[in-house]
């Protein structure tokens, strides 16, 4: 049997959700890390090595797919609402991406973000676990320009 419960070649990861009771370190005010960027929602793993599972785990399920139906979007369709329980799924994300959408175009006008655009190119070809992602860390990053301008000047 292996050291760790997860099998053979597989190591523990921290967990997903932060622990918000845990006092965060001085040098890294509301847990962002001003060497290193931005840590969007405490989530990231040291080596970097999660944040491709928002591209990996929706194209894990959507290539195999793919390569039996082609582009067949009519198929596609029939195939995602073929039941109540996956009409729900694909609802519950077709609703989530036109409030991402719109969300983004609206917070990202208000805040001046660059590149508003590039939400809309991750949801379209991937879908909402790039797409949310991506607009909160421009979001930050934005957010965080902005601080240090404000800092600068202030000196």
């Amino acid at each position: 049997m292996c050291a760790n419960s997860f099998g053979p070649g597989l190591r523990r990861h921290p967990p997903i959700v932060p622990n918000i009771l845990e006092p965060r370190e001085p040098n890294k005010p509301n847990g962002l890390d001003p060497t290193t960027g931005v840590d969007i929602l405490g989530i990231s793993n040291p080596e970097g090595e999660d944040d491709l599972l928002g591209v990996v785990l929706p194209y894990w399920q959507f290539v195999p797919w793919l390569v039996a139906n082609g582009l067949n979007m009519h198929v596609f369709f029939q195939q995602l609402f073929v039941n109540h329980i996956s009409a729900f799924f694909g609802m519950d994300v077709l609703v989530s991406a036109l409030a991402l959408l719109v969300f983004a175009r609206s917070e990202g006008s208000r805040l001046g973000v660059p590149g508003r655009w590039l939400p809309l190119i991750a949801v379209l070809s991937v879908g909402v676990s790039l797409g949310f992602p991506l607009f909160l860390y421009m979001r930050e990053r934005n957010l965080e320009q902005g601080r240090g301008q404000a800092r600068t000047a202030a000196l």
